[in-house]
């Protein structure tokens, strides 16, 4: 009776070695490492383990992706026993993987530094290139040269950006972006722009509300960098200009010590254009300030006494904006 279960044992285990070797096909070894470097944002198979096996099954199962890899310059911990029982025993069922022991591996994420100074050329190109001063005006130094981008040790690209000022001075904060694939890595680029130019200054003292005209004025080059008002660069455009205050000889000529001669000056009688529906009738108003083309201004119906907001379209001529009838 002993001999007889024994037998039976020995029968029921080799039908299940059969049953296993029909359901995995083949058998790979695996030899996990203790630790590796990645240069990729996410870690394979073969990255963390030596495979022997058939070529075409290894070929099949070695780019398995395993996880994230660790930011740039740090690392992170795979255990393979993970690895088999989560990601490869499942997604490769009639495969039999058999290793060497459990291993806690340790994936060091390689990286590469870009220096910002090495693309101060680059950087300084982007400025020209985007700005409207004159390039011979214009002197461009670079703050930070010494900061680096860590990025994954593979081929990139590089791009500029950040500027939004066609006449910047002073301070300008731009952004380096280091582009592998899918991923970006970037940097902020820190510049001073140096604008030495010719702008239109007062040959003598204006009186307020006095024209400005290439009599008066001149051109000059001067160092503008700490200017806060954007300078008027060109004689010509002069025209239609009024002084706002007083400007003494040699002062710099900008849009806030200037105005355009308005098109409708305050107590003029202007024809007010009301539209209803297909009818389109004209009301002398009294405009109640200043205004040039394109600005909204209050006038006065003189007979109502009502205030409305309108629009200048031409000399004398300004359009109803607000939805009143009783006008």
């Amino acid at each position: 009776m002993k001999y007889f279960l024994l037998l039976i044992c020995f029968i029921f285990t080799l039908q299940n070695l059969s049953f296993a070797n029909n359901i995995c096909k083949e058998r790979i070894y695996l030899i996990f490492t203790d630790s590796c470097k990645v240069s990729d944002t996410i870690i394979r198979l073969e990255n963390i383990a030596t495979l022997n096996g058939a070529d075409n099954v290894i070929s099949k199962i070695k780019t398995t992706v395993i996880g994230e890899n660790a930011p740039c310059g740090y690392f992170r911990y795979v255990n393979s026993n993970e690895v088999l029982n989560f990601i490869l025993k499942q997604k490769y069922p009639e495969v039999c993987f058999i290793y060497n022991k459990e291993k806690r591996i340790k994936v060091f994420a390689t990286y590469k530094e870009i220096i910002i100074g090495n693309y101060e050329e680059d950087i300084k190109n982007y400025i020209y290139s985007n700005v409207d001063w004159n390039k011979e005006n214009v002197v461009i130094s670079l703050k930070n040269k010494e900061e680096k981008i860590k990025c994954l040790d593979l081929p990139f690209n590089i791009t500029i950006s950040g500027l939004k000022n066609k006449y910047p001075k002073g301070n300008l904060n731009l952004k380096l972006t280091v582009s592998q694939g899918g991923k970006t890595f970037s940097a902020p680029v820190l510049c001073f722009v140096s604008v030495v130019a010719p702008v239109v200054v007062s040959s003598q003292t204006i009186k307020r509300g006095e024209m400005l005209t290439k009599e008066n004025c001149k051109l000059k080059n001067i160092d503008i960098t700490n200017l806060a008002y954007m300078p008027i660069t060109k004689l010509e455009d002069l025209e239609n200009l009024i002084s706002t205050r007083t400007i003494l000889s040699g002062i710099v000529i900008h849009d806030k010590n200037t105005t355009k001669i308005p098109d409708i000056k305050k107590d003029d009688m202007v024809f007010l254009e009301i539209k209803r529906k297909n009818i389109c009738i004209s009301l002398a108003v009294r405009a109640r300030e200043n205004g040039v083309i394109g600005n909204k201004i209050w006038v006065e119906n003189e007979t109502s006494k009502k205030l409305l907001r309108a629009l200048i379209i031409g000399k004398g001529k300004v359009k109803l904006l607000q939805g009143d009838d009783a006008i």
